[in-house]
């Protein structure tokens, strides 16, 4: 229990320490007509990664959730809607059925200045971001914290005026399978 108490915090020092700025998704204030992208992760057998959990040999790390090594990118998932004035918005819907929650690892992120990145759930109750060229590393990793349920929305915003074109690609989606951060307990009344 310790060893999960310490992934908890490592995940949630991680993804709540990311700088952002303040504001919304382009989509929450402004109409948009297109329609987006749309993966399916493969179904997983809860039952069975509890029962491997349950079994694992002592001094296995603890896990909380189902890796899918993914290679999604601006380039290869999504949909690009190019905006009237010339400004662009890019967006992915990600499904993973019976997730409590999901986060995502990016093998690449290098956005330039003025463009923005959030990510929410379908409810658009949690909505984390704008993350921003602020969050760009030597390393171009970065992650984003669990989100409650099991969709997950990419929101990439990018103005005609930007220097580069931006890079992000997602190399692993997590589907959090036991409650990590006890998004079902605060539901229950």
């Amino acid at each position: 229990m310790k060893k999960y108490m310490i992934s908890a915090l490592c995940l949630l020092s991680i993804g709540l320490s990311q700088k952002t700025i303040e504001g919304l998704p382009y989509s929450f204030e402004n109409k948009l007509e297109g329609t987006f992208e749309t993966i399916e992760m493969p179904q997983i057998d809860v039952d069975a990664l509890l029962e491997e959990d349950y079994n694992a040999a002592p001094g296995t790390p603890e896990r909380y959730g189902k890796r899918f090594y993914v290679n999604y990118s601006l380039e290869n998932s999504g949909s690009w809607e190019i905006l009237p004035n010339g400004d662009k918005v890019w967006r992915l819907r990600i499904i993973s059925k019976g997730a409590l929650a999901m986060s995502l690892y990016y093998d690449h992120y290098s956005i330039p200045e003025g463009a923005r990145l959030f990510v929410y759930n379908e409810s658009r109750e949690m909505v984390y971001g704008a993350y921003s060229s602020l969050n760009n590393q030597k390393d171009n990793l970065f992650a984003t914290p669990l989100l409650e349920g099991d969709v997950i929305i990419l929101e990439y915003y990018e103005t005609r005026e930007v220097d580069y074109s931006g890079s992000i690609v997602i190399g692993r989606v997590i589907h959090d399978y036991s409650d990590l951060l006890n998004f079902a307990k605060q539901r229950s009344p």
